[in-house]
């Protein structure tokens, strides 16, 4: 059987020229959170083998930036860097959890602006987000995919600080808000799947593709308009889940729909950003314009 990403990376890339390219009803573009947008102070831990999670001392405990995470959870346990290290379910993930009752989401962005410059936060689609965010007539069009599992409702109150600060202009509509690993998210579709018990690249491009049939949808009553998609995120494995599951279907399930999955990560060893675009006819694989 073919492979359709060898099919996609035969294509010469070209330089991209106009990053926002069309703008309306029929334009949707989605973002990962962490490191896609804010590089936070958030982190995962991770335990050396063997350790007992509750009493280990420093050295059988490291801290796992959200960029790095990206990388280095397929390599736990393998040969290599990491062969001696592992998760602790009770406890790696509870700087993303936080203490109950608190919002760890909004925690993180009040910490990485108090303790990080611009230069340090501001992650590869944080301009493009504040562009469209600021337009009145694209800010509904934005969305936030993120393999977090906190509340749409925290994560709306973390942007809400971000609009007190003056960093964005308007607000993202809640039910744009799709945090993967919260336990009662669930798709339309199939409210019975629990997304959060699927790896975040399996659920994310399960919710791409109820996003996609719902444009379609829409384009197919309104063909006075171009009908856009985009999805960017800093985790290669999120990117290679939505390319190798979107492109295949795009031509027979979105054929009114042009669809773009980015990569923006800055960690992956010989993998610069770039896109991959299926228009109805046509696929092609494209550089990422630099901010």
């Amino acid at each position: 059987m073919s492979n359709p990403a060898a099919k996609i990376f035969a294509v010469a890339p070209i330089i991209l020229t106009s990053w926002m390219a069309f703008a309306g009803s029929l334009t949707k573009t989605v973002y990962d959170f962490d490191d896609t947008l804010i590089s936070t102070t958030a982190y995962v831990q991770i335990y050396k083998s063997g350790s007992d999670a509750k009493t280990a001392s420093a050295d059988d405990i490291q801290r796992v930036s959200t960029a790095m995470w990206a990388e280095v959870r397929a390599e736990l346990g393998k040969d290599g860097e990491y062969k001696e290290w592992t998760l602790n379910p009770e406890f790696s993930f509870q700087n993303f959890t936080g203490v109950p009752g608190t919002n760890a989401f909004l925690g993180h962005i009040k910490e990485t602006l108090a303790t990080k410059t611009a230069a340090q936060w501001q992650a590869p689609m944080w301009s493009d987000f504040v562009k469209q965010l600021n337009n009145n007539n694209t800010a509904n069009d934005v969305f936030i995919l993120t393999a977090r599992s906190s509340m749409a409702a925290d994560v709306l109150e973390g942007f809400q600080f971000l609009q007190t600060q003056g960093l964005i202009k308007n607000l993202i509509p809640g039910e744009n808000i799709f945090a993967v690993s919260d336990p009662t998210l669930r798709l339309k579709s199939n409210p019975s799947l629990v997304l959060a018990k699927e790896k975040s690249e399996v659920s994310k491009s399960l919710i791409m593709q109820e996003m996609l049939d719902e444009l379609e949808s829409n384009a197919k009553l309104d063909s006075s308009q171009k009908a856009t998609w985009a999805f960017y995120d800093d985790d290669y494995a999120n990117f290679a889940k939505a390319r190798d599951t979107l492109v295949p279907l795009a031509s027979q399930r979105w054929p009114h729909v042009q669809i773009t999955v980015g990569y923006v990560g800055v960690v992956r060893p010989n993998t610069p950003e770039h896109e991959v675009v299926v228009r109805p006819a046509a696929l092609m694989t494209r550089m990422k314009k630099a901010n």
